[in-house]
């Protein structure tokens, strides 16, 4: 069988009329061109000049999924303003649930090349015309699967298109929970841990503050999945319309996935650390389990690399004299583990007056060394380690020396305020000072205190950082790595990869002690079973200043199953995800060969990033897989069988 690149629409046979489509003996010959137009418009098409052969009748069509973009018809601008970024978090949302889709802004164009739709923008009376929403009706009566996010206002049209009789806004509300006779429908599959049956919104631990804006409906023909709080104001419908099904969410995208992503839900929050926050992800996870109620077939890009279900990334924060003295104790259990761990390393390498010393020096700059002898990475955890670093006005992005920074940076401990600070210095100047003493090259940071400031996402992508490590995933509400955006700002551009980190040494309702560490891998284990159950990575900080603090971690390594759960590279786990975010990519099942073939964008030399999940209806079954990439480059995919209905296919 002759593969191909990218083709989303041509297995919905009733729409192969928008293509030009030639049959040959039963086998459709289709010009490559045609098919990146319509499934990746990006790609150069001027570098594709063959033609793709494909046996038709061993296809079995597959529901495609387009997001539409209703800015236009609102009159939202997605770069600024109160309605920006709801484009990019469905966006984000469809990437994270890993299936394939298209972008369109007209609705008949969504209507014609797919039968599952998630709408990136709010309903408003003004959004559809009536002919339009009469159009949508239509097609849903015919089997086609609508997702949409708030309904803000409606009139009739859209009261009986959604299934209900009144929309009610409020900032209040906290919460939303699933109803317990629909957590065993498929598209609910994931949901099987308290905090992703009860989601969280706002005011978690602050009474006083507001929520998010949220929409809460009445529903008349519709059903009610989910309620606000402990009401009966739905906050999730489902109408089902002939053959097909609408769902409405009473959120916008972009408050539930940008504003988490920017630190501005954080009354959403409702543990700080050492917890499980997964109220931004669930949308994703329903996104690919409606996929898969909808397709026989359901192929999505995995999130663990090497066939894991997690992965435990062990990085340690060497921000003392006591670290680097004691970090061996760390550095060669890993090192005994066969595994590549990473350290952020402080380089205050001058005594402040009063605040720390100058530990990194001509003592402990070999036992630095020694870390990439045994095989780790490093990079940047600041120079200073200030804890008033979030303080943009306090550090300005001032280009200094060594002399002069050691001169001017100040911490007085009295009264809690920085003098003579610089983002560039704690950013880019660690970043040289290491690279000059190691001969490395430093790619990641972490700040101090995890503090975030504005200036730090522009010094970062300037000085040449790849990825950041300075939330808490409890604070950001998400499990998975997103970009960050210039000056921590809706209106920024994205910058580097911020990759959160999920369980550490810092357990504040019980601290650890030299006597008092065992309850630590007893929470860690908690937490990194409840991400495993998602595929998401379990990224660990230890600070290497106590050897028990090694003990802690070896319990947890030895305690966890190592058969599902890998130990895995912080900075190769980034390279992991940026790999999956490029890569898009198309399949087809052909049931008379029970093959899955999958095929993508571009050419991949790395094949980590070339895996993925496949979820299949009980009377499917898989037994050869095929990756094509843009090149043409054929080669057989392993197969393993994860679950029952969910198979892993990789190099």
């Amino acid at each position: 069988m002759c593969l191909i690149v990218g083709f989303h629409w041509l297995l919905a046979q009733q729409w192969t009329e928008i293509m030009r489509i030639e049959m040959v003996d039963s086998t459709i010959i289709l010009p490559v061109a045609d098919i990146q137009h319509f499934a990746f418009d990006y790609v150069n098409e001027a570098e594709q000049d063959t033609t793709v052969y494909i046996p038709w009748d061993d296809l079995v069509a597959q529901k495609r999924c387009v997001l539409l973009d209703l800015s236009q018809q609102n009159a939202h601008n997605e770069e600024t303003g109160e309605h920006s970024r709801n484009v990019y978090s469905a966006q984000y949302l469809i990437n994270l649930a890993g299936i394939p889709y298209m972008t369109t802004t007209n609705i008949v164009d969504a209507i014609a090349h797919a039968s599952m739709i998630v709408c990136a923008s709010p309903f408003k009376q003004s959004t559809l015309s009536n002919s339009e929403i009469q159009l949508l009706k239509k097609w849903i009566e015919q089997g086609g699967v609508f997702v949409a996010p708030a309904i803000t206002n409606a009139n009739s049209y859209l009261c009986d298109l959604f299934g209900l009789e009144s929309v009610a806004y409020s900032k209040e509300r906290r919460t939303f929970t699933w109803r317990e006779e629909y957590l065993k429908e498929k598209e609910l599959a994931y949901f099987d841990e308290p905090e992703e049956r009860t989601i969280s919104l706002g005011k978690a631990r602050n009474t006083t503050a507001e929520s998010i804006k949220t929409y809460g409906y009445q529903p008349t023909t519709a059903e009610a999945m989910a309620y606000f709080d402990s009401t009966n104001v739905a906050a999730v419908l489902r109408h089902r319309i002939g053959a097909g099904t609408i769902y409405t969410f009473g959120i916008l995208w972009r408050d539930v996935v940008q504003r988490s992503q920017l630190g501005k839900n954080t009354t959403a929050t409702r543990i700080t650390s050492n917890g499980f926050e997964p109220s931004a992800d669930v949308y994703a996870f329903f996104l690919r389990s409606l996929h898969a109620k909808i397709n026989p077939v359901s192929v999505w890009k995995y999130t663990i690399p090497q066939g894991y279900e997690s992965v435990l990334i062990p990085t340690h924060d060497c921000d003392s004299r006591t670290a680097y003295d004691e970090m061996y104790w760390v550095s060669e259990y890993e090192k005994s583990l066969g595994m590549s761990a990473h350290y952020f390393l402080t380089v205050h390498y001058f005594r402040d007056q009063g605040y720390l010393s100058d530990f990194y020096n001509a003592e402990t700059k070999p036992k630095a060394r020694r870390l990439l002898e045994d095989g780790h990475t490093v990079g940047s955890h600041s120079v200073c380690h200030f804890p008033d670093f979030s303080n943009t006005d306090l550090f300005p992005a001032t280009v200094v020396t060594k002399e002069a920074y050691a001169a001017s940076a100040h911490h007085d401990k009295m009264i809690g305020i920085t003098q003579g600070g610089s983002t560039w210095a704690e950013l880019g100047l660690s970043k040289i000072i290491i690279e000059e003493d190691l001969g490395n090259r430093v790619r990641s940071f972490r700040s101090g205190h995890l503090c975030m400031n504005k200036l730090m996402p522009m010094v970062q992508q300037a000085v040449g950082y790849t990825f950041s490590s300075c939330y808490a995933s409890c604070n950001v509400l998400s499990q998975f790595p997103f970009h960050e955006r210039m000056e921590n700002d809706w209106a920024g551009a994205q910058g580097v990869l911020q990759i959160p980190l999920h369980i550490s040494d810092v357990i504040n309702a019980n601290p650890m002690t030299d006597s008092a560490w065992n309850h630590a891998p007893d929470i860690w284990l908690n937490v990194l079973e409840k991400l495993q159950r998602n595929y998401a990575p379990t990224v660990l900080l230890i600070h290497p200043n106590r050897d028990w603090k090694m003990f802690a971690m070896r319990q947890l390594v030895e305690t966890m199953d190592r058969n599902k759960v890998g130990l895995y590279n912080f900075e190769a786990y980034g390279d992991f995800w940026l790999a999956r975010e490029k890569m898009s990519f198309d399949y087809t099942y052909s049931p008379d060969n029970k093959s899955v073939v999958v095929w993508t964008n571009e050419p991949i030399a790395d094949t980590a990033a070339c895996i993925f999940a496949v979820d299949i209806q009980s009377d499917m079954a898989i037994e050869e897989a095929i990756f094509v990439d843009a090149t043409g480059q054929q080669s057989k995919l392993q197969i393993q069988k994860m679950q029952e209905g969910r198979y892993l296919i990789q190099k």
